[in-house]
């Protein structure tokens, strides 16, 4: 019974994989260990996991999704309200935390829009893929991260 299991989890993976066998088999000039990917194929492949992969390096990275020391209301009194969270003290999430807290950005910005639709989704997270983007590389002078406020509720970040 297991050994069926097992054949049934390899054909589907076999299935799913862009990797296939080379067209010309062995008498190919190019010999590869694992035959050749056909774009096409791996682009069908990827796109369905983008998302994934782009929240894996979001939530990985420590200072993207942060929390403040300080209260939402207290930050937001300020007159230069980027500022204040560029310069605020941040305390460190666990991966999990980070997790949820992706979580109700990915919730807030679903409600800003009422309609939920996979296109949606995507868009949302080719958002939040581009602040993390600008955040990393610096390119935008006030490039903040997102957090959390110290009674755990969403900062703006819009």
């Amino acid at each position: 019974m297991i050994e069926l299991n097992d054949a049934c989890t390899l054909e589907y993976y076999k299935s799913v994989s862009p990797f296939k066998p080379h067209p010309n088999g062995t008498d190919s000039i190019f010999k590869a260990h694992c035959g050749f990917i056909d774009s096409d194929v791996f682009l069908q492949y990827y796109q369905e996991r983008e998302n994934y992969l782009n929240a894996i390096k979001i939530v990985g990275h420590p200072d993207f999704i942060c929390k403040f020391t300080r209260p939402k209301e207290e930050l937001e009194r300020n007159t230069d309200y980027f500022t204040t969270l560029i310069n605020e003290q941040q305390l460190k999430l666990t991966k999990l935390q980070r997790v949820k807290v992706l979580e109700n950005i990915i919730m807030y910005l679903l409600r800003i829009n009422f309609n939920i639709c996979r296109r949606d989704i995507d868009q949302i997270m080719r958002y939040i893929t581009n602040r993390y983007k600008m955040y990393i590389s610096l390119r935008g002078l006030y490039a903040h991260p997102i957090g959390i406020d110290s009674n755990n509720e969403l900062c703006k970040f819009e």
